[in-house]
């Protein structure tokens, strides 16, 4: 209101609005924890396994089990570094390649519609993920997720889907660390993605393309740090052309956390 002629009086008045008596936010990125410690991941699924099986013993069905819904889902976004709203929409399709005589490796690949295209803040439209070497475990779940979500007949009854299961990671993590300020949520598992592509040393071209922003320093100063990352778990490869798409911005600036460029243009590490 400053800037505009004739308004000082009002931009006096904003000014002097009190806000002693205003309730804190409750629902900000500042009260979500920006990694997944692997103490915390195993705590966590032990929670929620428990409470499965409680499910299991109420009603007899997997179907319908929201603990094990959230902890697939949980899973797959740590697995992928996708926002869980992303999953609505996105395809998957299996790859398989024999890289030693003998030696077949399916990759999943999977085609995400970004989020925040809208407004200018993604990588195009869509971005490609493909992911090689994942452990039974990690895939199983991410089929399992896949599946969930694919059954869902709209994006209404998938935003009540993913409600249901930020619930039950709200619910779940409260009783597990009470006292805690920041507490894992879904999100926490997109954070850690970025933190173990950091500690892998990936450029930071390409792990904008796989985060699906639209330059290079979003997940230099926004997201999960070097330091959190485990290194060896970064399964993800980024499509050329979404590398190719990143705009630089960051260039030889070193990030807090991240050594500067490293490798740029290559497409990450090799997987196997």
């Amino acid at each position: 209101m400053e800037s505009v002629e004739g308004e000082e009086a009002l931009a006096n008045q904003i000014r002097a609005i009190k806000t002693d008596e205003c309730s804190e936010a409750t629902r900000t990125s500042a009260n979500k924890k920006k990694s997944l410690g692997t103490d915390e991941w195993t705590e966590l699924s032990t929670a929620l396994l428990a409470s499965h099986e409680r499910h299991l013993e109420q009603f007899g069905t997997e179907e319908g089990s929201v603990p094990m819904a959230t902890l697939c889902f949980l899973s797959a976004t740590e697995t992928t570094g996708m926002r869980p709203s992303e999953w609505w929409g996105t395809v998957m399709e299996m790859e398989s390649d024999e890289t030693e005589p003998g030696v077949v490796l399916d990759t999943i690949v999977l085609t995400v519609k970004n989020g925040k295209a809208s407004n200018g803040r993604a990588n195009g439209q869509n971005r490609t993920l493909r992911l090689r070497g994942l452990t039974e475990e990690k895939k199983l779940a991410l089929l399992r997720h896949y599946r969930s979500v694919k059954q869902l007949s709209s994006e209404a009854d998938f935003e009540r889907y993913q409600k249901s299961c930020t619930s039950c990671m709200t619910y779940t993590t409260s009783k597990l660390w009470p006292t805690r300020k920041r507490k894992p949520s879904l999100y926490s598992g997109r954070h850690q993605v970025s933190a173990n592509l950091k500690k892998d040393r990936v450029p930071l071209d390409v792990l904008a393309a796989i985060m699906g922003h639209a330059t290079d320093r979003t997940a230099t100063e926004h997201y999960g740090r070097r330091k959190y990352g485990r290194g060896n778990e970064s399964m993800i490869e980024a499509d050329p052309d979404d590398v190719s798409r990143v705009r630089q911005v960051a260039g030889e600036r070193t990030a807090p956390d991240f050594p500067g460029r490293i490798g740029a243009g290559s497409n990450g590490p090799k997987m196997g």
